[in-house]
């Protein structure tokens, strides 16, 4: 199994944020790994949707849990390889900590550790660009 986890604290509400995260089909301006995304039924447990990689890869997934407005998570199954794609938002004294993390399982520790890390490569400056659109109180 393969585990990525990264914090990031601001001085942005977590309602902000949350925002930001419902607005699925927007998610392209904070994650530029994406050409696009689309996700049938919002963010609410069960439901579905695509996310498409730049590279032209589409990367169906299931939101697995919710709960609003602190934590999503959104999984894709692929084959053997199964990815989870975890968002957490924690408040307090006036600043929100974002974390993300990015698990990967499946049976090959080596193709599972690749996978990982080049999923996860570009999350410190997705978050970043996340909370730049949360302090700018941006429209998407």
């Amino acid at each position: 199994m393969f585990v990525y986890e990264h914090s990031i604290s601001v001085q942005v509400s977590a309602e902000k944020i949350w925002g930001l995260y419902m607005d699925v089909k927007a998610w392209n301006c904070w994650d530029e790994s994406l050409e696009s995304a689309r996700c049938v039924g919002g963010l609410a447990p069960g439901a579905e949707g695509v996310m498409v990689l730049k590279d032209g890869m589409k990367l169906p997934f299931t939101i697995a849990e919710c709960e609003k407005p602190v934590k999503f998570t959104a999984r894709a199954c692929l084959g053997a390889v199964t990815v989870n794609f975890g968002h957490l938002l924690q408040h307090s004294d006036g600043d929100t900590k974002i974390t993300h993390t990015v698990t990967v399982e499946g049976d090959d520790d080596k193709m599972l550790e690749g996978i990982g890390r080049g999923i996860s490569a570009d999350i410190p400056q997705s978050m970043q660009r996340l909370a730049r659109l949360g302090e700018n109180n941006e429209a998407v």
